[in-house]
């Protein structure tokens, strides 16, 4: 999963992600990468959709799932995230999501 945390809210993220999600249900994670990025070097007219702020964070979560089940428990744990995020007001955004609904890509890209 690939996401987009902004700035003013990456100490909520870290409590609450990293720290009460990942660590504690301890289903593995080949790799973390974090790293901020400048909003100005990103293209409005790009279908990527960023937070809301001058400086955001991208974390990739790259998963190694090798025994039966941990594809499941990792696509649990991606939702557990976003849902975690979208309950505190943390405007994070996936980048390349896949939305089933109509209102989930409303809510998503807003007015874009």
């Amino acid at each position: 999963m690939d996401l987009f945390v902004p700035r003013s809210r990456i100490t909520d993220f870290n409590e609450g992600v990293l720290k009460d999600i990942i660590l504690k249900q301890n289903i593995p994670i080949a790799s973390i990468i974090f790293y901020p990025m400048n909003k100005n070097k990103w293209d409005d007219r790009m279908s990527a959709i960023t937070p809301n702020e001058e400086v955001f964070y991208v974390l990739g979560l790259f998963r190694g799932c090798f025994v039966k089940g941990e594809s499941e428990a990792s696509e649990a744990q991606n939702s557990q995230i976003l849902q975690f995020c979208k309950d505190v007001g943390i405007d994070a955004k996936v980048y390349l999501p896949s939305f089933k609904t109509q209102l989930e890509w409303v809510e998503h890209y807003g007015s874009k």
